[in-house]
């Protein structure tokens, strides 16, 4: 009975031994997962933060992109033998918007370079029956108080010299790529110089990068993946997506794991020396 007795007890502290250090790995690892959890989620509060004051803080761009799609305007002024279905599908490629159309003087469409979902008579919500009145000749819509994509769609539209109009929608991706060395864009590309970051993009509900030039991703991503929404005055700009790898911590986890090992095996070593005596 005594060898049985003594093998049982020296098994079942061997067991004990092997159970706390599991247990001591496992929450070592949890640890270190909710730091990493915690320091993404600051991260990207940081980041929100800062894109929702850089964009309120962007619209001194309003004059630039004004002028920009007026030249567009101007081109399709200048030029009636252009203004055919695929004339105004090259220009709206060639410019990144997202729809160029001619409305008649009674607001009609006559032509537009993607006639999908756009309606035949000309909408009252952005405003732009003046133009057919004659009252102005040129409108921008979509901006309140010099800040931009308050709006669904926003954009340009201009009197035609026989009457009706030239009517340019453009979309959020055409602002952020407009201005590439300062404003949201620059603000996303200074974040990703961070060596901890391996993948940092703004997105449109469709998964689709709002960004001119997005990073190549490595895969596999192996850290801590984050995503929140931008939202200017309630409306919903995009989503940054934000995948974490912290240097320090991967660190730590090794150093844990090795340190949790080596105790490990030191007690059994210990055990084991002391079993034979």
């Amino acid at each position: 009975m005594q060898p049985a007795f003594s093998r049982t007890f020296w098994v079942l502290l061997s067991s004990i031994l092997i159970a706390v250090h599991l247990i001591a790995l496992s929450y070592s690892e949890y640890l270190l997962q909710l730091t990493l959890s915690r320091r993404a989620d600051l991260l990207l509060d940081a980041l929100l933060g800062s894109a929702s004051q850089t964009l309120q803080a962007s619209h001194y761009l309003e004059e630039r992109i004004r002028d920009r799609l007026r030249a567009i305007a101007a081109e399709v002024i200048a030029h009636p033998e252009r203004r055919d279905l695929e004339s105004l599908k090259n220009l709206q490629q060639r410019n990144d918007v997202k729809i160029v159309a001619i409305y008649d003087a009674h607001g009609r469409v006559i032509a537009a370079s993607n006639p999908d979902g756009i309606a035949s008579e000309l909408p009252h919500s952005f405003g732009c029956h003046d133009l057919l009145d004659g009252t102005r000749s040129e409108h921008t819509f979509g901006f309140s108080d010099g800040i931009f994509c308050e709006a669904d769609a926003f954009g340009f539209a201009q009197r035609l010299p026989e009457g009706g109009l030239v009517r340019i929608l453009t979309d959020v991706g055409f602002v952020l790529g407009f201005e590439k060395n300062v404003g949201l864009p620059a603000l996303i590309e200074r974040f990703r110089q961070n060596p901890d970051i391996q993948m940092l993009d703004l997105v449109d509900l469709n998964g689709r990068s709002l960004l001119t030039a997005s990073l190549p991703v490595p895969l596999p991503l192996q850290g801590k993946e984050v995503s929140g929404q931008l939202t200017l005055h309630g409306k919903l700009v995009g989503l940054f997506k934000l995948v974490l790898s912290d240097q320090g911590i991967l660190a730590l986890r090794r150093t844990s794991t090795l340190a949790i090992a080596t105790s490990l095996t030191l007690s059994l070593i210990v055990l084991i020396l002391l079993h034979r005596r």
